[in-house]
């Protein structure tokens, strides 16, 4: 609900990781899969088209995904004050000589959730929450599975009955197809 997702983001602001918040919003607001966004890396936001590409993904596909709003500002924000070691947007702790890892938010997470007061709420639930969000907000369900980086449809029915008048529309068109030249048939022969 929206309630339990105002608690989540306050507790996640509270939290000691101070990249949980940022991380968290990055994942409600564009339905990326956690190592999508906690390996991401300047490279591969582009501020100027406001996508962010995602190169390492579940299914091998290269994948842009929209930025904007809270999530375009934060990714501005965050590219003001970047570490110089490493291109990860949300590293690790420095490590001498080492490749940065990107952060670890595991125990963050869980202190944030039973924090907000949230049951069995996993991180993987974010994507859900997005992806039901964008179905209720009239995206398609091969818009949703594009998003989502799905390659098949039966992957996003599970949206189905969130998208605004599933089938709605189609049956429309279907009934304008079949009836009202019809009907206009019917209309022309009445007048001649």
């Amino acid at each position: 609900s929206t309630e339990e997702q105002e608690s989540l983001l306050q507790a996640c602001k509270e939290s000691r990781n101070k990249q949980l918040h940022d991380i968290v919003v990055l994942l409600l607001s564009t339905a990326a899969r956690k190592n999508e966004i906690l390996g991401l890396r300047w490279g591969d936001v582009d501020f100027d088209r406001r996508v962010i590409i995602f190169k390492k993904t579940k299914n091998k596909k290269l994948r842009a995904l929209p930025i904007r709003d809270r999530a375009e500002t934060i990714l501005k924000e965050r590219s003001k004050i970047r570490r110089l070691d490493t291109d990860l947007v949300f590293p690790g702790p420095y490590r001498h000589g080492k490749e940065t890892k990107p952060t670890n938010i595991q125990s963050a997470w869980d202190w944030a959730v039973e924090r907000a007061n949230l049951q069995d709420f996993r991180l993987h639930d974010t994507r859900h929450t997005a992806a039901s969000a964008l179905a209720k907000a009239g995206a398609t369900l091969p818009e949703l599975a594009a998003l989502l980086g799905h390659r098949q449809l039966s992957m996003v029915q599970r949206y189905a009955h969130f998208c605004e008048g599933y089938g709605g529309e189609l049956v429309e068109r279907m009934n304008t197809a079949l009836f009202e030249k019809k009907e206009g048939a019917d209309d022309e022969r009445q007048v001649n």
